[in-house]
């Protein structure tokens, strides 16, 4: 290949890098490309011009350029198929995987619980296979955890929040806080990879429901709210109420959290669609 054939393979060697990203994270990869659009634009446009001016293909390097250009074409569809369906939800998308999965979504519940330790509670997410979240509640009676003094004595509650490698420098300590060992750890995040979920939300203290993390999509987060038994009036009329909350039977709720940018809300014309055609109960 002369030299011009590797310069005019380089914009579409940009490309691959920017499809991989999109479909390692969607959201970081489209405000990166946003943010420096006066140089992803440019270069997308190369990659399609370099690959037209090839397909004559008389030369090794237009052959290459043309191959490689069929090649992005394929990953992008690929990420357009299977990817983007992946990155997205709503209410129908939550009921189509809660119908798929609700014997392991119920199963995942009671496991977490019985792990746990009394009066203790634990918020844990994986992200990407990595453990990226690890929150505990438990019965220590300061404002701080100092998981190397388990000799505290257990008169008071107690929140401590761990993200990322903290989480994942202090995960030996934080369980043996919360009385979990490392069959069950594993138990709770192979089980929930079964039931294509991300995250848990389960408490001693409210052992009656436990939140199953389903997907983030942005700042978006959306959960299933599952009860052990059917939901009291009171929970029921919330559940109808907060615009937050979708009620999909008389055990199961969908929710939806917001973050710090976005909506904090389903949002009232996709609830009220939604519900149209689902009654709960």
């Amino acid at each position: 290949m002369k030299w011009t054939d590797i310069l005019k393979l380089l914009p579409s060697v940009v490309v691959t890098a920017g499809i991989v990203a999109f479909w390692y994270d969607d959201f970081m990869a489209f405000w990166l490309a946003l943010i420096i659009w006066w140089i992803t634009v440019p270069i997308a446009i190369a990659a399609i011009v370099f690959f037209l001016m090839s397909l004559e293909m008389n030369t090794v390097g237009k052959k290459v350029i043309v191959f490689y250009g069929a090649f992005n074409a394929l990953l992008l569809a690929a990420y357009i198929i299977f990817g983007v369906p992946q990155q997205s939800c709503n209410p129908d998308i939550m009921e189509k995987h809660y119908e798929k999965h609700a014997e392991e979504l119920d199963e995942l519940c009671s496991y977490a619980l019985n792990a746990l330790d009394d009066s203790c509670g634990v918020t844990l997410e994986w992200e990407k296979g990595k453990l990226s979240m690890f929150h505990i509640c438990h019965p220590l009676n300061s404002n701080t955890v100092d998981v190397n003094d388990t000799a505290v004595q257990p008169t008071g509650g107690c929140y401590a929040h761990y993200w990322y490698e903290d989480a994942r420098s202090k995960q030996d300590s934080l369980m043996q806080v919360v009385g979990l060992t490392e069959e069950e750890f594993d138990g709770i995040h192979k089980r929930l990879q079964e039931s294509g979920c991300i995250g848990i939300e389960a408490s001693r203290t409210t052992p009656h429901k436990v939140e199953v993390w389903f997907r983030r999509v942005g700042f978006g987060k959306y959960d299933y709210i599952i009860y052990d038994t059917a939901m009291s009036d009171e929970e029921k009329a919330c559940a109808m109420e907060w615009m937050e909350l979708i009620p999909y039977n008389e055990r199961v709720v969908f929710q939806y959290g917001g973050g710090a940018v976005g909506a904090d809300a389903f949002g009232k014309e996709i609830r009220d669609e939604y519900m149209s055609k689902h009654k709960p109960w």
